[in-house]
């Protein structure tokens, strides 16, 4: 798995300027689960939540972030449902 915390800022014009953005994952216990943590004043402090469904029963990895120039957050991620193919 990879383990790369992935980091953004808020380049656009629009009311959340400056917001940095961070996705990574941990281990719940159960899962791997990605989160994204937003920082509204320069990295102190950082609000953090999951970012899939509370029902999400897979692991989650190889997590991706990007901010549009229109300041639209995105988090993309693989998902590993145990399922073979």
């Amino acid at each position: 798995m990879s383990d790369i915390t992935v980091i953004a800022i808020d380049n656009s014009t629009r009311v959340h300027k400056g917001n940095l953005y961070v996705t990574y994952y941990t281990w719940t216990g159960t899962q791997m689960k990605v989160y994204a943590a937003v920082s509204t004043n320069g990295g102190t402090p950082w609000v953090s939540n999951a970012v899939s469904p509370s029902t999400a029963n897979h692991d989650q990895f190889f997590l991706w972030l990007n901010v549009s120039r229109n300041g639209v957050v995105g988090v993309s991620w693989i998902k590993l449902d145990g399922s073979s193919r």
